[in-house]
């Protein structure tokens, strides 16, 4: 599904709550041919931001052998050395430093984005920043890296940018053959792309309808276990997206090629292993907030590019829809879109 560039900007920037923090770039000014100069454009712009706000920085470690001592002399280790025949001692310093880890992580992720065959504009904005961003210590990207990252206390804002780099080593990976290989198709990632579209649709409507509390909401199953082995392993339900007001409405985002399958005998029909979480959602639900099956709503909510649909129904008592969302549409569009599925909360 080939989501215009400049709507995978707003998906991205809701998703990781980047609105601010990158400055609100305009799309159009970051558009570009691929995800790759989307990606680069976003972090450089990023980047340059927190560049001007200031780069976060920690205090690391390390010895010296000085002339004039500073810092915690070391005895044990100038006597070891025979530093005073020298007329030196061994010191013990803590100096703050750029040079950590959330920032190698942003420098090596702009690295290989301009490496990766980005088109020009793109990589001279990369360029730019690298070049701000001076030398710091050379990372080679893997998953465990960015595992460390999220231990660390960190600004908000680099936060993000580190979460952008972790998505775009997901997503972007260079094929196997090292620098100047092309990337991936990020279309075709249709795991990434299913956690990126939840995470737009909840991230939309935290920041612009907050009195709605967009949350993804865990619940147990309406029930009692025979036994306690049983208990154990029964698992929690977890919707993708809650909006809460007077009534309640469980909004499923389905990222599928296929929004729609072929009916046995012609037409379409809804997918029906989708249709049966919903309601499952809805009727566990229902018991466990205590309240009557018309407070709690339901959506299938699947991205388009074309052919729109909005199905509604009542089922068991719930008011249910299965929609799309058209995202080859202007940005305004888009949003009265979503701000329409919300008013099924009333």
């Amino acid at each position: 599904m080939p989501i215009p560039i400049r709507n995978l900007y707003y998906l991205l920037c809701y998703a990781y709550d980047a609105l601010d923090l990158l400055g609100e770039a305009p799309a159009s000014g970051i558009e570009g041919p691929t995800p790759a100069d989307l990606f680069a454009r976003v972090l450089s712009h990023g980047t340059a931001t927190l560049l001007r706000r200031g780069l976060d920085r920690n205090y690391v470690a390390h010895d010296e052998e000085l002339r004039n001592p500073r810092g915690r002399i070391d005895v044990s280790k100038t006597v070891k050395r025979a530093l005073e025949s020298r007329g030196r001692v061994a010191c013990d310093l803590d100096d703050l430093v750029a040079d950590i880890l959330p920032n190698q992580i942003l420098r090596s992720t702009i690295q290989n984005l301009a490496d990766g065959g980005i088109d020009l504009d793109a990589r001279e904005q990369c360029a730019v920043v690298l070049e701000r961003l001076g030398p710091l210590s050379p990372l080679q990207l893997r998953p465990d890296v960015f595992r460390r990252a999220r231990r660390l206390r960190m600004g908000l804002m680099s936060r993000t940018l580190v979460a952008w780099c972790e998505l775009v080593y997901k997503a972007l990976l260079p094929k196997e053959g090292g620098k100047g290989s092309p990337f991936q198709d990020f279309w075709r990632q249709e795991g990434a792309m299913r956690t990126l579209f939840e995470a737009f649709v909840r991230g939309f409507y935290r920041r612009e309808m907050p009195e709605l509390g967009a949350t993804s909401e865990r619940f147990a199953w309406h029930g009692v276990a025979l036994d306690p082995s049983s208990g154990a392993v029964l698992p929690m339900m977890k919707t993708d997206v809650s909006l809460n007001s007077h009534s309640k409405v469980v909004i499923d985002t389905k990222f599928v090629p296929e929004a729609l399958k072929p009916g046995q005998f012609g037409g379409v029909r809804l997918r029906s292993e989708h249709l049966y979480q919903l309601m499952a959602y809805l009727t566990n639900l229902t018991a466990y907030a205590k309240c009557t099956p018309g407070e709690v709503k339901g959506v299938l909510l699947y991205p388009v590019i074309e052919a729109p649909f909005r199905y509604r129904y009542e089922l068991l008592g719930h008011t249910v829809e299965a929609r799309s969302l058209n995202l080859d549409r202007e940005w305004p569009e888009i949003r009265r879109e979503l701000e329409a599925i919300a008013a099924l909360r009333s």
